[in-house]
């Protein structure tokens, strides 16, 4: 796969930077693509458990019956549950709920796909 996008020729310096970035990123990961050995372990190495959890574990649960929750009141729903479930209740009073005003555009480097 690196080799093949070592070959590409990028038109504009701006796709040539998230080309170099994409070939650093396979280098760096490489080690966590082992896709052949891990489909021979019998891992699942597709998104589909986790959207199938999303779906069984997260939508169902918050849309139940009489449920109404707005995005920035399920996210924060769900921001509790995961300390209650991983046991980590104790830091509810260092949790601090950002509106979601004030959410942030991830980095263009993030972008580059």
């Amino acid at each position: 796969m690196i080799r093949r996008l070592e070959r590409l020729q990028p038109r504009s310096e701006e796709a040539r930077k998230c080309l170099v970035e994409v070939i650093d990123y396979y280098r760096d990961h490489a080690c966590r693509m082992r896709y052949d050995e891990y489909l021979r372990l019998g891992y699942g190495i597709g998104s589909g458990a986790v959207e199938s959890a999303h779906k069984q574990l997260v939508h169902a649960r918050m849309r139940q019956a009489g449920m109404r929750w707005s995005e920035a009141g399920g996210r924060r729903l769900l921001a509790l549950r995961l300390l209650l479930l991983n046991e980590r209740w104790a830091m509810l009073d260092q949790l601090r709920m950002v509106p979601l005003s004030a959410h942030v555009d991830p980095p263009a480097a993030a972008q580059c796909a």
